[in-house]
């Protein structure tokens, strides 16, 4: 995480925010999760949206099991999607950089 303080200003917010989002590689992102649960920031009633920027994902982000039972949707692009995001042919090559030059 880019700054520090963020999830301190985040557990101070009143009223506390019920919808949190978190953008960046499966590894930040699992840092940023993990260390809103041990701030006791992931509640049952607050929804959780990760926008990954990597391929992968899946190996690198916090298990199902550890999710528990709070609302968290997992948004990245498939293989097949990056071909149209970028105004490429489909079956090009594509370099995984690629992607991130349009965020």
């Amino acid at each position: 995480m880019q700054d520090p303080g963020a999830l301190d200003r985040l557990a101070r917010m009143r009223p506390a925010p019920s919808y949190y989002v978190g953008h960046g590689d499966a590894a930040a992102l699992a840092n940023i999760y993990r260390e809103a649960q041990r701030r006791q920031l992931v509640k049952r009633d607050a929804r959780w949206t990760f926008v990954f920027q990597d391929w992968g994902w899946e190996a690198g982000f916090v298990p199902q099991s550890e999710l528990g039972d709070v609302q968290v949707t997992l948004i990245t692009l498939g293989g097949d999607d990056c071909c149209v995001v970028l105004d490429k042919a489909a079956g090009s090559e594509f370099k995984e950089g690629d992607l991130l030059t349009i965020f």
